[in-house]
């Protein structure tokens, strides 16, 4: 027996446990637990494999599927800043054109007071005014 033995027998004594013999197997008893015990890993083995497997395919059908769905929000996202910026470009191209507009209307309106002050100084001296005529 061992120091590493006579160590773990003591241990254990001391714990209040009782020490069994264990009884060797026949070579026959063992060969065939030894061939159950490797058959039974085999099928285990095989089928956690499969396991880990068929997690990792998955995640990767996931990834794939969150990868198209972000290209489809990436395009979605470059589709509505285009029409955003077509919608921009399009409200200052007017704005521009009403200020213009704007512009225009004003220049009118002063030619407009002017013709006006204009008519009101002729009508004051013309025969209109002597007839009784105003405007």
């Amino acid at each position: 027996m061992t120091d590493a033995n006579r160590s773990v027998r003591l241990n254990v004594s001391l714990l209040g446990h009782k020490i069994k013999e264990i009884k060797p197997l026949p070579e026959e008893q063992a060969l065939s637990q030894g061939a159950e015990f490797v058959c039974e890993f085999f099928v285990y083995s095989v089928a956690a494999a499969t396991v880990i497997a068929e997690v990792i395919r998955n995640n990767r059908k996931s990834e794939k599927e969150s990868m198209k769905k972000k290209a489809r929000q990436d395009e979605k996202h470059r589709l509505m800043k285009e029409n955003i910026d077509s919608i921009t470009a399009k409200i200052e191209k007017t704005h521009q054109e009403l200020l213009g507009e704007i512009q225009f209307l004003q220049e009118e309106n002063q030619h407009l007071k002017s013709d006006m002050e204009l008519l009101k100084e002729r009508s004051q001296s013309s025969w209109f005014t002597t007839r009784g005529f105003s405007l």
